[in-house]
């Protein structure tokens, strides 16, 4: 004979606030804060070293393929961040509210 038990779910269960929160993720938020620091102390001191400036393509012209395969590489990267940030992003947003 099996027995079903069924809680109403308004108020959470004592046992499970009790439980300290696991610590894994308090440690990956702080590997994460610091590539962020660490990102940001780069490009700051690019940018403010004087090193953030244009530079010459060189001697020798770039072939017309590598040019047409850049400028294809951003539009498609463009066209990819734009869906994932409506299928991920936009969507669950206006759908949860």
């Amino acid at each position: 004979m099996t027995v079903n038990h069924t809680k109403v779910l308004s108020q959470p269960d004592e046992e499970l606030r009790e439980q300290p929160q696991f610590a894994g993720i308090t440690i990956w938020a702080w590997v994460g804060a610091a590539f962020v620091v660490l990102n940001l102390w780069l490009l700051g001191s690019w940018l403010l070293g004087g090193h953030f400036h244009s530079v010459p393509t060189g001697v020798d012209p770039v072939p017309l393929w590598m040019t047409i395969v850049a400028h294809s590489i951003e539009v498609i990267t463009l066209a990819v961040f734009a869906l994932t940030a409506y299928f991920f992003a936009y969507r669950p947003w206006r759908r949860d509210g």
